[in-house]
């Protein structure tokens, strides 16, 4: 029988080795754990937290697009649905407040027109109501007679010695738009251009642009 003395360190260092093996071991798999679970909190949560407010405030008749990073993942194809969705909703409501308001400028149009007044008349009411309707700070209507254009109404438009009040179709815009029979839109036009200022009762401008429809 042999008996031999080992010292302690020695015989316990390898046990010490594999504990200290282990405890990094154990350290880094936490690292890697918080770094893997803030990395699919930043890719998935917090997109999914997101998108889950924007749908709340969908709900709530907020029907506008907002950007939303995502990855290409479930979240992403959801995130794609909700905004076609949304982009959808709002084209249709979008066609429907233009159809109430062509219904409403229809129905206000034929009040201006009723009751028994002469062409003049007629022709004033219907620019006035026209104008207001359209937000357009200046106006003027020609009727045709006896193949010529006559202007016969204004609004907030000021007659003077040059202007001229009788149009040949084909003569300037409002004859070419009266002999093609389709409007003519003139943009950022200078000042010199026109005969015609506005006047606000704080300060005169002239026009940038001319719409006319036949």
């Amino acid at each position: 029988i042999m008996i031999a003395e080992i010292d302690k360190d020695e015989a316990f260092g390898p046990s010490h080795e594999l504990g200290e093996m282990i405890l990094f071991t154990l350290l880094l798999t936490a690292v890697l754990v918080f770094f893997l679970a803030a990395a699919i909190t930043r890719r998935m949560i917090l997109p999914l937290t997101k998108i889950t407010a924007w749908a709340k405030n969908l709900s709530q008749g907020e029907l506008k697009v907002k950007v939303i990073k995502t990855q290409n993942n479930e979240i992403g194809t959801l995130y794609e649905s909700l905004t076609e969705m949304v982009v959808s909703l709002q084209t249709m409501m979008s066609q429907k407040d233009q159809q109430d308001w062509l219904k409403s400028g229809e129905a206000g149009l034929n009040t201006a027109m009723q009751g028994v007044q002469d062409v003049n008349t007629l022709a004033q009411n219907i620019l006035n109501y026209t104008c207001n309707y359209l937000q357009l700070e200046v106006g003027t209507l020609f009727l045709l007679q006896q193949k010529s254009l006559h202007l016969t109404a204004g609004y907030a438009y000021k007659i003077t010695p040059t202007t001229v009040q009788d149009f040949a179709l084909g003569e300037g815009l409002v004859g070419q738009a009266a002999l093609e029979k389709k409007p003519i839109l003139v943009k950022d036009l200078p000042e010199e251009y026109f005969d015609l200022q506005i006047h606000s009762g704080l300060g005169i401008s002239s026009p940038k642009t001319v719409f006319i429809m036949p």
